[in-house]
This record gives structure tokens, sequence and C-alpha cells, in this order.
């Protein structure tokens, strides 16, 4: 297969541009109070698989009820993109907001940022609880780390206590999602080829 070299520095323009026209038009909109304009952050997203050429394929029904809960696995930075289409908040733990580049797109769609100590569970779960309250859905990576997403490894369980709000609030859906990067040009995928865009252990 032919390599296209000369499409790597049209997408790196591509991903520059698109990574300060997005950020600073959701603020000028925010700042304006125009309706809808948090829909940006999914424009973004969607705009970011088209850039890098991530053609995401949804197997099942996505719940849109609200509040909901999404739990899914973690395997690369690339997942952020790809589930950033849903309607959700993603939740991270507390260090990625001072991470250069990732840490202020995180702020820019309003992450939450937890700090995964158990001492503070409870202080954590509330804050979660707070969006569920009002109808918002977040996005649980529930293994705490990234994988090679051969496997699941234990459930850092405590935050699923948000979920129950008690007979005072909105009962919340629970959606599993598994993401699976199984094609490159065409191809099946193999996992050196997925090595290359996972980002767990020591990567």
């Amino acid at each position: 297969m032919q390599r296209r070299y000369w499409l790597v520095p049209i997408r790196v323009l591509a991903l520059v541009i698109w990574l300060i026209i997005m950020p600073l038009l959701f603020l000028l909109l925010r700042a304006l109070r125009v309706p809808g304009h948090t829909e940006l952050v999914h424009v973004f997203h969607a705009g970011m698989c088209r850039i890098f050429s991530i053609r995401v394929h949804e197997q099942g029904k996505v719940t849109d009820a609200s509040p909901a809960l999404y739990v899914s696995n973690h395997i690369s930075y690339l997942d952020i993109i790809v589930l950033g289409q849903l309607r959700s908040y993603f939740i991270a733990k507390s260090e990625v907001s001072s991470w250069p580049v990732f840490g202020q797109l995180a702020q820019f769609q309003n992450t939450l940022f937890i700090e995964r100590k158990a001492g503070q569970a409870k202080q954590q779960t509330q804050v979660m609880q707070s969006h569920l309250r009002v109808g918002k859905r977040l996005t649980l990576f529930a293994e705490g780390t990234s994988t090679n997403g051969a496997e699941v490894v234990p459930f850092k369980s405590s935050l699923f206590a948000a979920a129950q709000l008690g007979d005072s609030g909105p009962r919340v859906a629970i959606q599993p999602i598994t993401v699976a990067y199984v094609r490159h040009a065409g191809e099946p995928m193999t996992q050196t080829q997925r090595d290359h865009y996972a980002w767990y252990a020591t990567m």
C-alpha cells in the first residue's frame, strides 16, 4: 500500500487551525450567551475525527436518557475525540488539568476533575451527583487507567455510588461502552499496529 506522506503536513496544519479557532469561537459565543453554544464541543470532536481520518462505527443503541452515566474502557488519547461526540461531560483524574494542551482542551469541554483518593471519594461523588441531579450525562473511565483493551481490569467502584441519587433524585441510566480500534487502512488491525495509537502502561 502506498503511504501518502504528503497528507501529514496538511493534517498538522488543519489540526493547529482547528485547535485555535474552535476554542476561541466557543469562548466568544459563551461570552455572548448564544443559545446552543455548547454544541460546538461535539462539533470540535467530530472535526478532530475527520482530521485524523477516524471512522466511528456504533454497534447497539446509545441511551438518550437524562441523567446518564456512560461507563467505558480507556485505550488511547483518541478515545476522547471518539467519545466526545456524546452529549456528555468527561470525568478525569485531577492531574490531567495541568497537562499541556490536553489539560486546556479538557477544561474547554467542562471536564470534571476528580481526586482519586480514598479519603475524598465522598466529596467527589457529591460533585458528580450535583451534575446528575440536573439531568446531565457523565462519561466515566471506570478502570481508572488506560489498558491495551484485551482485558478488563478492576473498576474503581467508589464513583459508581454517584448514580444512587435516592428517592428525591431522578433515576440514572447506566450505559456500558466498549471502545475498540479494529481496522487500519481497510485491514484488520493487529495489536502491534494498535499500540501505535494506544496510551497505556509506560507509554
